[in-house]
């Protein structure tokens, strides 16, 4: 006779349930059992005679009671999964709904009562076009019945109407539920948008106030270059006469000047010759800073160009009783050394600093011209240093006095002539030929200026057309880089870093005519501001994605804010915060010549982004916190994936490396190798160099932090309704890609 099967009542008299469940799994299986008040009861006679027919062997006795007990485990998680979802769609700051093809509500999360004041019973059944404004209906329909025939997302904007009659603007985001490949309902979001539409407007209400301010301003600046052209010719005109005719007469051409005439006439031309200078200075100036200073770049020897500043300075030392002196470092004979640059213009540098040094000098100083060649990131330097005994500039003036008409306040300067043009327009064109000037100074003992310029220009866009650049491109196996920067130190530091890697680099200081360079020149790379003249990085970045010929080529925003999610929603492939940190560039840099090297010779690019192959998603956790870990998986798992996770970095890599998925989930502080880390090393590995990575941390990161992250899809704050967050960031990248 088999074992008895007995289900003692006692066990389940608070959920009888799971008895009727019970009960019909066993008759499912042919086996029959009776009901027990105690595991003591024995059968009635009927029943006795039931279980006896049939005995069973004691092993599949047990084995039926094992499925028994993991179907009853199966079923409380289920319902515990249930439950979890309801905590979930209540918490959420939008409301869930499913509505059938009758457009009838079935479901509507509790949420709703915050929102239009209806409790959840008092609209289901009812259709939705009741909770919306009459005037709306028509234009809801034909939404709505486009929804029902999309099979993506298709979001549409409209009112609804509150209990008490007010309307709230809401964004509608519906999807279609199949069953056997039929449409049976459209479940979505109710997405609250007052504060959206608000902030929209504001945002609509500024871009037009900035609209108008730029259109002022150029028109300012229209003026102000009519106005410069003007006195160009007004102010040097007279000037010319009055300089020309004075030095007729300080000749005595037509007769002896007496001693008050003679100097009366060297009075005037010296103060022709002094309002003509800044004349030219202040014209120069306005030219740099409309960028339309063009340099004529010419092959010389620098020795020559000394001479003739030392030509023109002489006389001036001389009557200060002023040693003028040269020292070379470095270098055994100048006569070799040789400079590609504007002649006249560092001509005009020199002179400045010199002729400063002797004014700011009193009797009887010293003033000395060094020359050290130097070699630094990969190209031939000069320096030039002009040294004096004067007066010395106090540290808090050392950076005002390339301002324009900025001047030290000092006995000695008071008593010279000057502007306080001519420091700020040498520094302008040291800048334009990709260098810099420098000051080191004591107050009583001296000043050092220091002119650092390339004697090669490190980028020659003046040197010919951007068709005779584009023919010297192609003609190059050397990689071309596109540097798009108004701002001159920014974009000599990003062309010393780029060729100190190996490119050429190409400089555009603005965003009118980028998008034409670039399609010419096609380079392997370009590094965009977002602030440039006449037009923005953001409408430059929108026309190199928007054109064919341009589309693909990777473009790196380099900005002074983080604009990291702008940057890569309009197809940048990273975005750098000023200033930008060398081995973030090179890093960034390398990737892409890898990406690059990977897809050469195959049919298609390789696109950042999910694999579209219809197959569940393998996503990686690495999180040190087993609660998020859990939680991170549980909406991953409930998002149709399939998880594995890792309780560190080292062990997140190895198994990334062992079996690479198709998404990452990555935590930052973690012990051992941080989140920071394993990031650089997803990103340096051909393996792992595309696959999407979700930074989900509780850090509060400052913009160091941020901007190590760039190459990351997204940055999410642990925080309210997590698992949305992060579903949300997945979901826009399949979208996009």
């Amino acid at each position: 006779m088999g074992r008895r099967i007995i289900i003692v009542e006692d066990f389940f008299e608070d959920n009888p349930a799971p008895i009727e469940e019970v009960l019909r799994l066993l008759a499912d299986r042919g086996l029959k059992a009776f009901l027990a008040s105690s595991v003591f009861a024995s059968p009635s006679s009927e029943d006795e005679a039931a279980l006896s027919e049939e005995p069973l062997p004691e092993k599949r006795v047990e084995a039926e009671n094992s499925a028994v007990q993991t179907l009853l485990r199966q079923k409380t998680l289920l319902e515990n999964e249930l439950r979890q979802y309801r905590t979930l769609i209540e918490n959420s700051g939008d409301i869930i709904y499913a509505l059938d093809f009758g457009g009838n509500i079935t479901f509507i999360s509790n949420n709703l009562y915050s929102l239009l004041g209806f409790e959840p019973e008092e609209v289901i059944g009812r259709n939705f076009l009741d909770l919306l404004p009459p005037e709306e209906h028509v234009e809801a329909v034909t939404r709505f019945a486009r929804q029902m025939q999309s099979q993506t997302r298709t979001p549409f904007v409209t009112s609804l109407q509150t209990k008490d009659g007010r309307r709230i603007p809401v964004e509608i985001n519906g999807r279609n539920y199949y069953e056997n490949n039929l449409p049976v309902l459209n479940i979505g979001l109710v997405r609250d948008i007052t504060r959206r539409q608000s902030m929209e407007t504001a945002l609509k209400v500024t871009l037009e106030e900035m609209r108008r301010a730029n259109t002022q301003l150029e028109e300012a600046t229209r003026h102000k270059s009519e106005f410069l052209a003007n006195m160009s010719h007004e102010l040097r005109t007279p000037l010319n006469a009055i300089i020309g005719f004075s030095e007729i007469l300080q000749d005595q051409t037509f007769g002896p000047l007496n001693f008050k005439q003679n100097r009366y006439v060297e009075n005037i031309l010296t103060s022709g010759k002094h309002l003509l200078a800044l004349v030219n200075d202040v014209l120069d100036l306005a030219k740099v800073e409309a960028g339309k200073m063009e340099l004529q770049m010419d092959r010389f020897a620098v020795r020559d160009i000394l001479n003739d500043v030392f030509g023109v300075v002489a006389p001036l030392a001389s009557k200060k009783n002023i040693g003028l002196a040269s020292r070379l470092n470095g270098l055994s004979n100048i006569s070799e050394l040789e400079i590609r640059a504007d002649r006249g213009r560092l001509r005009q540098i020199l002179y400045n600093l010199l002729s400063n040094a002797i004014k700011f000098t009193p009797d009887g100083g010293q003033v000395e011209v060094s020359v050290t060649p130097t070699r630094r990131e990969g190209a031939e330097w000069l320096e030039l240093g002009v040294s004096d005994t004067g007066i010395g500039i106090r540290l808090e003036d050392q950076e005002r006095i390339f301002e324009e008409f900025q001047m030290v306040d000092s006995t000695l300067s008071k008593r010279q002539q000057g502007t306080g043009l001519g420091l700020a327009l040498s520094r302008r064109l040291a800048q334009l030929h990709g260098g810099s000037i420098q000051v080191k100074s004591v107050v009583g003992q001296g000043s050092t200026f220091t002119l650092e310029i390339p004697l090669e220009p490190l980028s020659r866009p003046q040197a010919g057309s951007a068709e005779a650049l584009a023919d010297e491109a192609a003609g190059s196996e050397e990689r071309l880089a596109l540097v798009i920067e108004d701002e001159d130190q920014s974009a000599e530091l990003l062309q010393l870093y780029m060729e100190g890697a190996g490119y050429r680099v190409v400089r555009r200081n603005s965003g009118e005519g980028a998008v034409q360079q670039a399609r010419l020149l096609k380079p392997s790379v370009i590094t965009l501001d977002i602030v440039l003249p006449h037009k923005s990085g953001w409408d430059v970045l929108r026309d190199l994605k928007a054109d064919p010929a341009t589309q693909d080529i990777p473009v790196m925003v380099v900005s002074m804010l983080d604009n990291y999610d702008s940057s890569f929603a309009l197809g940048a492939v990273a975005c750098f915060v000023k200033p930008v940190r060398k081995e973030a560039l090179l890093t960034k840099l390398k990737e892409l010549e890898l990406a690059a090297a990977s897809a050469e010779g195959a049919e298609k690019v390789v696109s950042l982004g999910l694999p579209m192959t219809g197959q569940p998603l393998h996503a990686l956790v690495i999180d040190d916190n087993p609660h998020d870990r859990e939680l991170i998986g549980h909406a991953l798992i409930g998002a149709g994936m399939q998880v594995v996770t890792a309780e560190s970095g080292e062990s997140g890599w190895a198994i990334a490396q062992r079996n690479p998925p198709d998404l990452v989930v990555l935590d930052l502080m973690m012990p051992g190798l941080d989140g920071f880390a394993v990031l650089r090393r997803l990103r340096q590995n051909l393996n792992t160099l595309h696959v999407p990575v979700f930074v989900f941390t509780a850090k509060d990161l400052n913009p160091t932090e941020r901007a190590a992250l760039y190459e990351a899809e997204a940055v999410l704050q642990k925080g309210d309704a997590p698992g949305q967050q992060l579903l949300e960031a997945v979901s826009r990248l399949k979208d996009e890609g």
